[in-house]
């Protein structure tokens, strides 16, 4: 059995991977957000979150789940940016939405560089849950 699970039972990860691709390619098809070289990007994707065949209990698998969710960056879109100030607080947002595309051209290969420190991280979290459940089995088989 995968680590992966679907949210309603089991699902493989061929199958979870399948239906991200499809996901992928919708939103490519519908959305600016992703283009093509991100996908392919994403696709020769070389290292794994969880070592293959890895049960966890529950916890672990939260703790991993909260971790690889945290692992993600972004900032916020230009259309969130607000401010509390009653007077002055729309020349300030209007700065910011006029800066905005300025800060992140310059941000975006540090956040992506993070993202992947961090999922790396995440991976490298796993293994070690992975050999410790290994030493905790074979001392229960010592015994």
């Amino acid at each position: 059995m995968s680590l992966l699970t679907k949210r309603a039972g089991e699902q493989s990860f061929q199958e979870l991977e399948h239906q991200a691709k499809l996901n992928l390619q919708q939103r490519l098809e519908t959305s600016e957000s992703y283009n093509q070289k991100e996908i392919d990007s994403v696709s020769n994707f070389q290292h794994r979150l969880v070592p293959a065949g890895l049960l966890l209990e529950e916890k672990s698998l939260e703790e991993l789940r909260a971790l690889a969710s945290l692992s993600r960056i972004r900032l916020k879109p230009p259309s969130q940016i607000s401010s509390h100030r009653p007077v002055i607080g729309k020349l300030i947002v209007a700065v910011k939405k006029a800066t905005w595309p300025l800060v992140n051209f310059h941000l975006k290969d540090t956040i992506e560089a993070m993202e992947e420190f961090s999922g790396r991280m995440v991976a490298s979290h796993s293994k070690a849950l992975s050999r410790i459940k290994e030493l905790e089995e074979a001392k229960q088989n010592k015994s």
